[in-house]
């Protein structure tokens, strides 16, 4: 195996999705008709690169996805056109924008969101042509044929982010972290917001007489939990799993009843000793 196939090997091992412990609580079925045009869809994900992802961010969301639509609901021709030769795909499916460092920018289909917990942001106030200016501008940024990060990924895996604090990890990140690692953690979707100035997190000055004024900023970093915070993005939240009788065992909450009884029961006994007493 000569050194390019190892390097391959390593970043794809680094993108290996885990098993998770944990089911699902969403109904992927009825979710993915609650995503419109430039949601960012905040991914869970439990492969090494994701948790390496978390423990910097000090998030649980590790992945940004931007969701662009069917092919229909990209207007520009000749980026459709991309779209499709990028990814060979009926008219109805359901495409987001995904980055990494093993594929780079790059087109996938919404089925990646089967089993996944995620989470829908959606920015506030859009107009459809501003719509069409974050998918359009996102679009043209794909690098399907992009080699693979190898250097970024190095620095990613080895540094001990877990024994860092909060404020050192956003530091060391700041100063190893290239631009595909950037953009591997959220940068290529906060760039398509920028793009048409849509603020992602706002910089909050106090001024006089307690009050404050909110200035738009464009960090250098974008993580996927800025969606999350942000005061410009809605919180969709997804349908919760639709048939609990036949799909979910419910047991009954036994944890506490004994003591709750318990207390009934010493308060019986002091009512009927007052009750002797009088």
């Amino acid at each position: 195996m000569d050194s390019q196939d190892t390097r391959s090997h390593i970043i794809r091992w680094l993108y290996t999705p885990k098993a998770s412990i944990t089911a699902s609580w969403c109904d992927f079925n009825q979710a993915r008709h609650l995503l419109e045009p430039t949601d960012v869809v905040l991914i869970d994900a439990n492969t090494l690169a994701d948790r390496k992802i978390k423990a910097i961010s000090g998030s649980r969301w590790s992945q940004a996805y931007l969701y662009i639509g069917r092919l229909h609901d990209i207007r520009n021709s000749s980026l459709r056109a991309a779209v499709n030769e990028h990814l060979n795909c009926q008219s109805d499916t359901q495409l987001m924008l995904k980055v990494d460092l093993v594929k780079g920018i790059h087109i996938t289909t919404i089925s990646e969101l089967r089993q996944q917990t995620f989470r829908i942001c959606r920015p506030r106030g859009l107009s459809e042509e501003d719509k069409q200016s974050v998918i359009n501008y996102a679009i043209s940024r794909m690098s399907p044929q992009e080699k693979h990060a190898w250097w970024p990924a190095v620095r990613l895996m080895l540094v001990p982010w877990r024994l860092l604090s909060a404020k050192w990890r956003l530091r060391m990140f700041r100063y190893l972290s290239g631009r595909r690692l950037r953009r591997a953690v959220g940068g290529t979707v906060g760039d398509a917001f920028s793009f048409i100035q849509f603020p992602i997190l706002p910089l909050v000055k106090g001024e006089e007489e307690s009050t404050s004024k909110l200035y738009r900023q464009y960090p250098f970093i974008f993580f996927a939990a800025d969606f999350d915070l942000s005061p410009y993005f809605d919180v969709v939240k997804y349908p919760f799993i639709g048939d609990v009788q036949k799909r979910v065992r419910l047991q009954a909450w036994d944890g506490h009843l004994g003591s709750l009884e318990g207390q009934e029961l010493v308060h019986e006994k002091v009512d009927s000793k007052v009750t002797a007493f009088k």
